[in-house]
């Protein structure tokens, strides 16, 4: 993961759900590279989006509470298998949207590659769909010269799911150039009936967590990503509720940006509700927190020692959560 802090936002919703969702997400962008001598999945086969393969991962991954170690690929998706289950986690990234742009042999292969690290990072399942053709949507016709560049990468200890985004040609045309109004399942991590994924622009979107109807999630970005573009799904647990919980929750940072430290002052009377403050970088670690009797109402985090880049200030109040954006120079 390289050059990972040209850009970040985190966008919570404030939805009428009041439950946890067990992920977060957010966005960077970085250098796409192909894989190297990855192993192929469909040969000359021609696919479409009934395309399916059984793999092993070579490690287990969690997924909102679950562990898996095998995945089935699918046209621009995956699903996480396991025997007898409903396929109740999925990652959606263009999902019967992606189809070969062969005629008589493949020219858009799927392959995917397993990097084992020699540190406690843990091993990473590379999956690389490229040179594929974009699906137009229903009742539409496609447009020959679309193609797009996606690899989805899970990384085992974790337990993140990312998206990356090489070249790309979506023409303004196209039905799938805007996203918003698709019928068909865009770019999403499914969990049971709930899903979370990105909104807007799609270089540089928010985020919405919501509800699936059977077969149809909507809630889609407005445009397709830029080269470069890294969507992270973490695990890390987020409150969604009908309040404004950044009303309730007065907090200052600065210096914003810093270079060593900076403060965090929160109004003494919004103190009681708030039961937690974490600075993540941006895959999701915590480098930094404050609980029960560290809480006051103003605090100094130290951040010398850390990368320059993005991270995030959560606050995690009893009404939900708040996410403010910190840049160490």
């Amino acid at each position: 993961m390289k050059n990972l802090a040209l850009s970040f936002f985190v966008f919570l919703s404030s939805l009428a759900f009041g439950q946890e969702i067990p992920y977060s997400f957010s966005y960077s962008s970085g250098d796409f590279e192909y894989l190297v001598n990855p192993i192929d999945l469909n040969g000359d086969e021609i696919w479409s989006d009934n395309f399916y393969r059984l793999l092993d991962l070579g490690f287990e991954i969690e997924v909102a509470g679950t562990s898996f170690d095998r995945i089935e690929v699918r046209s621009g998706g995956v699903d996480f298998y396991e025997v007898g289950s409903s396929r109740s986690r999925r990652l959606f990234s263009f999902y019967r949207l992606l189809e070969d742009r062969g005629e008589a042999v493949s020219e858009s292969p799927v392959t995917y590659q397993i990097e084992n690290s020699p540190t406690d990072a843990g091993g990473v399942f590379k999956i690389e769909w490229r040179n594929a053709g974009v699906v137009a949507g229903p009742n539409s016709t496609s447009i020959p010269e679309d193609f797009l560049n996606l690899q989805v990468w899970l990384h085992e200890n974790s337990n993140i799911i990312s998206i990356h985004f090489g070249t790309s040609e979506i023409s303004s045309e196209s039905q799938v150039y805007s996203l918003v109004n698709s019928s068909v399942l865009g770019i999403k991590l499914l969990i049971d009936d709930t899903f979370i994924g990105p909104v807007g622009d799609g270089t540089m979107p928010g985020s919405v967590v919501d509800f699936c109807e059977p077969g149809v999630c909507y809630q889609n970005i407005s445009s397709h990503p830029e080269e470069g573009t890294i969507y992270w799904f973490t695990p890390t647990p987020i409150m969604v509720s009908t309040v404004d919980v950044e009303a309730l929750v007065n907090v200052s940072v600065y210096p914003n940006p810093t270079t060593d430290e900076f403060s965090v002052s929160i109004a003494p009377e919004q103190l009681s509700g708030i039961t937690m403050l974490r600075l993540v970088n941006l895959v999701g670690e915590t480098i930094w927190e404050a609980t029960n009797s560290a809480l006051s109402s103003s605090m100094t985090v130290d951040v010398k020692g850390f990368p320059a880049g993005i991270y995030t200030l959560i606050i995690d109040h009893t009404e939900g959560v708040v996410a403010k954006k910190v840049v160490k120079k």
